[in-house]
């Protein structure tokens, strides 16, 4: 039996993060008690702003990291472009190749100079972007250690 199972992520990414819904009927009242709604006092803000402040801290904070990674499946061997990393996974631009819930060798230099290679499966998909989960297996601390050596987690 493998370590993943598929029905466990398979999961549908919305291509734009949503920010949770205000009611149209509240209103809030300042001091020279003129109604304003909630709905203009958000307006400046934009969904992902919204976001970004009602929603918690990542338990994992990832990092964004611009290299060559090679990816290598049962029947092709190809190389893409990180894009965030991860202890837990990381993101690939120009990987199109990959399907949901395939396995995959994933081989990467860490800018410490360290290589990389670990089993992963493809965990979700959108146009642009492919999503890995690491085989939890896999010994990876190299990849957590730089990571909290970095500086700008996102």
């Amino acid at each position: 039996m493998s370590w993943w199972r598929e029905q466990d992520y398979l999961r549908v990414v919305p291509k734009y993060p949503t920010a949770p819904r205000v009611p149209r009927t509240k209103v809030c009242s300042n001091a020279r008690s003129s109604q304003m709604p909630v709905k203009r006092i958000l307006r400046g803000f934009s969904a992902l702003r919204r976001s970004a402040i009602f929603s918690p801290a990542r338990k994992h904070p990832r990092v964004h990291l611009s290299t060559e990674v090679r990816v290598e499946k049962h029947d092709l061997t190809f190389t893409a472009r990180s894009v965030q990393v991860g202890p837990n996974g990381m993101s690939l631009e120009n990987a199109p190749q990959l399907a949901l819930a395939e396995p995959v060798l994933v081989t990467f230099a860490l800018p410490s100079g360290s290589r990389v290679k670990v089993s992963a499966v493809v965990r979700w998909k959108t146009k642009e972007l492919v999503g890995l989960l690491f085989d939890p297996r896999d010994r990876n601390h190299h990849i957590q250690e730089w990571i909290e050596q970095s500086t700008v987690p996102v």
